[in-house]
Formats: C-alpha cells, structure tokens, sequence
C-alpha cells in the first residue's frame, strides 16, 4: 500500500475534526458543513469529511485564495456528484 492510500485510510478513521493530510498541513473541516453535505446528498459524515478535506486541499495546491464557508461547501458538493456519474 502506498503512502498516500495509507494517509487517505488513516484519515478516514479520524473522528475529529482536523487531520493531517500527506503533507502534514492541518485541515480543518466544521461539523455543520459536514451536516449540511449529508443533508443534500445523503452521505455518510465519513464522505461529506473526505469530501470537505478533498476540496481544501484542492484549492491549497492550485494556491487559490484560501475557500471557506459556502465556497468550500459548494467545491465538495461539487466533487461528490462528480465522482458518482
């Protein structure tokens, strides 16, 4: 198993509500916004999280202005319904 697969996997087990991606930058992700991802898309709270952190991390690697609130729910909402058609 690769590092990366191995990091994807721990943080998926982590039930608060920051973890370190494989870089070791701290991604914070809200409880409401992990809410309100479950509530439209009917997710499990370990997709909308995965979801959340997958998007921070997106904009932190394209160096974009920093995202949050609405934006970041929107960018994960996004990167859900992608993935699944």
């Amino acid at each position: 198993m690769n590092e990366s697969r191995a990091n994807k996997a721990l943080g998926s087990l982590t039930t608060d509500e920051s973890t370190t991606d494989a870089t070791n930058k701290i991604i914070e992700v809200k409880k409401e916004d992990v809410d309100v991802i479950m509530a439209e898309l009917e997710v499990t709270d370990d997709e909308a999280t995965s979801a959340l952190r997958a998007a921070a991390a997106d904009n932190e690697n394209n160096e974009d202005a920093s995202i949050k609130g609405q934006q970041l729910i929107a960018a994960a909402l996004r990167r859900l319904v992608t993935q699944s058609i």
